[in-house]
């Protein structure tokens, strides 16, 4: 049996092989902020038991009630997480039927309204299902949840007695952090009778948890909860084991109490350790590990306990503080990707001039183009090119990301495929080539010399009125995308296929010859000013994380004085 057996971080101790060093003073300012129907919101460094101390309280003061856990809101949104509560506390979710128009979603998806690609490949199947109706008028039905109001939730709980603890907030999303600070305030304002809510986070200030205002300030009670002391940690230890009748050497004890479980957290996420654990790793693939031994055995720095703790808060205050600018630059990367997106998909749809009179181009998937652009189908513009036998070609891929590229093989991987070479598709410098499994995900480009495809790729070679290059790009935007998923052949959606005789007959916008190559150049300035912009918010995010772990790893190892960093 081992310590971890004794103490689960994150479990309450109701369990036989859990004990608990009791918290007293915090355990009862907890508890009197639920009963007062305050919401108390525990917070601190890593690894205190904010956790096993609001569980335990819980479960010791509110006998009466129903525990909804949330263990972590990273990554969740509102409403998902409304229907995970009503879920546990088994209450009514209100589903509702949608019976639509086929042919009218897909206008829709073409116009005002944005379906995503799984979207409209979700709308396609439906309609597919019902082959026996002409594709215009058939009727698609699907299920969905109905919208849940926080009010909705709030009386499910009430009614329900229930205790509802979120935890891990520090790793909330900034629309969830928004969402939580209108939740607390309608909870408040509601007066409720029996529900209780409790917060708990990772942070040395509360205020980095949840939003605060006046509305928010008159419902929070903060609870600091700091780390064990070496007798609250002595005690933890040896009434635990004494509890379980397991005997535990002295010396072990006295080697245990002596470490801070933030300073030793700190340490195993130094670059050292990591990369002498990454050194010893034994296994296959995915399948690696870091050995015990290797962990058992890895020494490390233990000064006085008090430096310890001096060093957790100063590191959670530093790492705290980077992580925050580093989300900040992903959010940038984010926001920058959706504005290049943007940009293209506007230009190649509506034209340069925002003055110029729009008319309805009659294509669902398309919606409104300039007055004077015409459209034709893919067969007008376009012809199939199926040219074999030249295996002496350099050999080309189609990737989602990046279009066509040139192909980059060893030259075992050449040695072993070269005689298949000869069944391999030709495509021209220009010519549009898109794979047939992954062309709903956008992957299609222009070729940007001669060379070979696979054979289950399509090769279109532009018959004169449209530029590969302002059809390379009209093609990788995300309606022309759905557009095709909708074309799509396939059991699953994963393997949907479009053929050229699928592809040949999808309606394009035709503008100008010197129209097309206008927006091009448009295209080619903007995003390269705004690939520089990406690119030194990338090397910022780099620079911030190796700034974090040199930082951890100085600080741990003792080469920063966190007293004086701190003052």
């Amino acid at each position: 049996m081992k310590p971890i057996d004794v103490f689960v971080p994150g479990r309450y101790p109701i369990e036989s092989n859990n004990a608990y060093a009791v918290r007293t003073q915090k355990q009862d300012d907890f508890s009197n902020g639920l009963r007062r129907f305050f919401v108390p919101i525990v917070y601190d460094g890593y690894g205190v038991g904010k956790s096993s101390m609001a569980l335990k309280s819980v479960a010791d003061n509110f006998t009466d009630h129903r525990i909804v856990y949330i263990e972590s809101v990273s990554g969740v949104d509102a409403d998902s997480l409304k229907r995970r509560i009503l879920k546990k506390l088994k209450a009514p979710t209100k589903i509702k039927k949608i019976v639509a128009n086929t042919s009218l979603l897909e206008a829709e998806a073409g116009g005002k309204a944005k379906f995503s690609v799984l979207k409209m490949i979700s709308l396609w199947f439906q309609g597919k299902a019902r082959a026996n109706r002409k594709r215009e008028a058939s009727e698609t039905k699907h299920f969905e949840y109905s919208p849940l109001e926080d009010i909705e939730v709030i009386e499910q709980c009430d009614s329900r007695d229930t205790v509802l603890i979120f935890d891990e907030l520090h790793k909330a999303t900034d629309d969830f952090f928004t969402w939580l600070s209108q939740f607390i305030k309608k909870y408040s304002n509601f007066q409720a009778k029996r529900f209780k809510i409790a917060l708990l986070g990772t942070s040395i200030d509360p205020t980095k948890l949840i939003s605060r205002d006046f509305g928010i300030d008159r419902t929070i009670s903060e609870v600091k909860l700091e780390s064990f002391s070496s007798e609250e940690s002595r005690d933890l230890i040896e009434s635990g084991f004494a509890k379980l009748h397991f005997a535990i050497d002295q010396a072990e004890v006295d080697r245990i109490t002596k470490l801070s479980v933030g300073f030793l957290y700190f340490i195993t996420a130094s670059p050292p350790f990591r990369r002498l654990g990454e050194a010893s790793m034994t296994g296959a693939a995915g399948q690696k590990r870091v050995s015990e031994d290797f962990v058992r055995d890895f020494r490390i720095p233990v000064p006085p306990l008090s430096r310890q703790h001096a060093i957790a808060d100063y590191l959670d205050h530093e790492t705290a503080r980077l992580d925050t600018l580093v989300a900040a630059k992903e959010r940038l990367l984010g926001l920058l990707t959706e504005k290049r997106r943007a940009l293209i998909t506007r230009a190649v749809t509506r034209g340069l001039d925002p003055r110029a009179p729009l008319r309805d181009s009659g294509i669902p998937w398309l919606g409104e183009i300039p007055a004077h652009w015409e459209t034709r189908r893919v067969a007008w513009l376009f012809r199939e090119r199926d040219e074999r036998g030249e295996p002496d070609l350099p050999l080309l891929e189609v990737s989602i990301n990046a279009g066509v590229v040139l192909c980059e093989f060893s030259e075992e991987r050449i040695e072993s495929t070269a005689s298949d070479f000869n069944t391999y598709k030709v495509a021209r410098q220009g010519d549009v080539v898109f794979n047939k499994m992954r062309m709903w995900q956008g992957a299609v480009g222009v070729a940007p010399q001669d060379g070979l495809v696979s054979p289950d790729y399509v090769v279109a070679a532009s018959t004169g009125p449209l530029t590969p290059q302002y059809a390379g790009l009209l093609f990788r935007t995300e309606m022309f995308s759905a557009e095709c998923a909708r074309r799509s052949h396939g059991i699953v959606w994963d393997r949907l296929r479009l053929y050229w005789e699928g592809f040949r007959e999808i309606e394009l916008p035709l503008p100008s010859a010197d129209a097309q190559d206008d927006i091009v150049v448009h295209i080619a300035e903007q995003t390269a000013k705004l690939d520089e912009l990406r690119a030194a918010t990338e090397r910022t995010t780099v620079l911030l994380k190796e700034r974090r772990a040199a930082i951890v790893a100085a600080a741990v190892t003792g080469q920063i004085d966190v007293q004086e960093a701190i003052a």
